[in-house]
């Protein structure tokens, strides 16, 4: 009996270890990792090893099925995964990947929709991220959690090195392609889109390019409104615009051909004549022209030197015999060329009356303007021309049409806004004087609006430093006009009181002495609002002693009376 006891209890051992799964006795597990389960096998080769026999050509078979449901009703957004961990450096393990199959939608009945989440992990710190998903059409998203195509690539990360989909081909021997085919339409399109942000960086597309597959022709081209551009380089080198026109270095031409730069003939040592001619009735009909220049000579080019003309436009009427020119344009280096950098100057002529060339105009390479003078001192400095006859040129600026009307515009002078830590300036006003010396100051407007005629040095809104002459002075007033002194409840001051006052302050109250006057001049407003009150009382004083005088000048006639009665009392008794 004790033989057979220690055999049922081996064999239950046994069981255990290698037996199969019974339903409802707990959990199932094994604590070796040398341990295999197996799933329709009693050899598994793995640690988990699932095998079907039922498999059939009609219809693939589930081998795993993983479901996640909930206490209530179905909910979108619930799934079931696999998470995939190793083991971490700390001795622990964590997550390194994850798939998750997702419910999409609540759906109605016994449907059901949903897609698959792939994720992997950057960072301890980040978790699993969302790499890549396939939704309930068969769209798959790689960097977009919402897939519109049936590949929908994005990115976020700055790739100016690096591509964000590489198709590369190994293949070193023999013959390789790397196709993506289109067959089934009559025209096939390869298209490159991009955002609507500006880029500057070439060999990334920007707006739409596409190319056409269409029977027996290959063309580059774009659709819509979109130019083509060529670069090298990483620079741009010539476009297309929509229109047709073609442009070498500039990105806006305005003709079938237009290039910014070199296609003019060189003259070794001389300067180059180049002219275009145009025969039209239109006034604003005319030729444009480029132009290069060196010192030196074609195989030994040297550095242009300041005042060097760099080329000049001539425009030429036809006088009835011969061709004479009218104006100029001309540009001219201005200042010491350095490595990258030829400063530059245009300057304006014109022809005269009387046929004599003479410069009108220079804009200098610090943007300074001169009219009628070549070096200007300010950012506009105008000049009129000389007379010998006694009668000066006018400058004038007017803000409409014609002299006599402004029609609503202005004429502004002043000075814009400074740089940091830059001084404010002022508007000054010269006045000219004979002998040609320089102009004498008369008015100015400082930085904080103070105007001052015969002073540089205004401290009021405007300072006179001389007489003012005028028809009529309006004050508006600070303080109120003091019709208040009439009021029955204002209170008089006694004279005796006043006397007091002028005896110790040798001034009237509230009016300024003569020192203050003196030393911080007179506010008309103050000063003629003060002198007012002191009229208005001033004649409340003469009522009020004008009533004495009246009760005063009563009781006199009645003493004169009672004066002449005693006297003719007395004539009758002396009788």
């Amino acid at each position: 009996m004790k033989r057979i006891i220690i055999t049922f209890v081996q064999v239950f051992l046994v069981g255990l270890a290698y037996g199969q799964w019974t339903a409802g006795t707990g959990n199932v597990y094994t604590t070796t990792s040398t341990d295999k389960v197996g799933i329709g096998t009693s050899s598994p080769t793995t640690q988990l090893d699932v095998l079907t026999t039922s498999a059939t050509t009609a219809a693939p078979t589930t081998i795993l099925k993983l479901t996640s449901k909930t206490s209530g009703t179905a909910e979108a957004g619930i799934g079931a995964g696999l998470d995939f961990s190793t083991q971490r450096a700390d001795g622990g393990t964590g997550p390194v990947a994850n798939i998750t199959g997702i419910r999409t939608g609540v759906g109605t009945g016994s449907s059901s929709h949903g897609g698959l989440i792939f994720k992997t992990s950057l960072s301890s710190t980040l978790g699993l991220l969302e790499a890549m998903r396939i939704n309930k059409n068969g769209l798959v998203g790689i960097g977009q959690p919402v897939p519109e195509y049936t590949l929908d690539i994005s990115n976020t990360t700055n790739n100016t090195d690096n591509p964000v989909v590489r198709l590369k081909n190994l293949v070193t021997t023999g013959y390789t392609q790397t196709r993506l085919e289109n067959d089934l339409a009559a025209t096939s399109y390869f298209n490159l889109f991009g955002s609507a942000a500006t880029g500057t960086t070439f060999g990334q597309p920007r707006g739409g390019l596409t190319v056409l597959r269409g029977g027996n022709t290959l063309a580059v081209g774009t659709a819509s409104s979109n130019p083509l551009v060529f670069a090298t380089n990483n620079s741009e080198r010539m476009r297309v615009t929509p229109g047709g026109f073609v442009g070498i270095k500039t990105t806006a031409p305005t003709a079938e051909l237009d290039v910014r730069g070199t296609i003019t003939s060189v003259v070794d040592g001389s300067y180059a004549n180049n002219g275009a001619s145009t025969y039209s009735n239109t006034a604003w009909h005319g030729a444009r022209f480029f132009s290069n220049r060196y010192r030196g000579t074609i195989a030994a080019p040297l550095t242009v030197q300041s005042n060097d003309r760099l080329g000049w436009l001539d425009f030429y009427g036809y006088d009835g015999t011969a061709l004479q020119r009218a104006a100029e344009i001309g540009i001219a280096v201005d200042g010491a060329p350095s490595t990258g950098i030829i400063p530059g100057k245009i300057y304006f002529t014109t022809t005269d009356a009387a046929g004599v060339t003479v410069d009108r105009m220079t804009i200098l390479n610090n943007g300074k303007v001169g009219i009628g003078v070549g070096a200007p001192t300010g950012m506009l400095h105008v000049i009129a021309p000389t007379s010998t006859t006694g009668t000066g040129s006018d400058i004038a600026l007017y803000a409409g049409k014609g002299a006599a009307s402004s029609n609503g515009g202005n004429v502004i002078l002043g000075a814009g806004a400074n740089g940091s830590g830059a001084t404010a300036g002022s508007v000054v006003f010269l006045r000219g004087i004979t002998n040609g010396a320089n102009g004498v100051e008369t008015m100015r407007i400082d930085n904080s609006g103070k105007v001052g005629i015969g002073t540089s040095i205004p401290d009021e809104k405007l300072t006179v430093n001389g007489n003012i002459r005028a028809k009529e002075v309006k004050v508006s007033l600070t303080v109120p006009a003091p019709d208040y002194v009439f009021d029955d409840e204002y209170e008089l001051r006694p004279l005796k009181e006043l006397q007091r006052y002028l005896n110790k302050n040798q001034h009237l109250p509230e009016i300024p002495s003569a020192t203050q006057m003196e030393k911080e001049g007179v506010n008309l407003s103050d000063i003629s609002m003060g002198l007012l009150k002191k009229v208005e009382e001033l004649t409340l004083y003469l009522i009020e002693q004008n009533k004495k005088n009246e009760a005063q000048q009563v009781e006199i006639d009645m003493l004169k009376k009672q004066i002449q009665n005693l006297m003719l009392s007395k004539n009758d008794k002396d009788k």
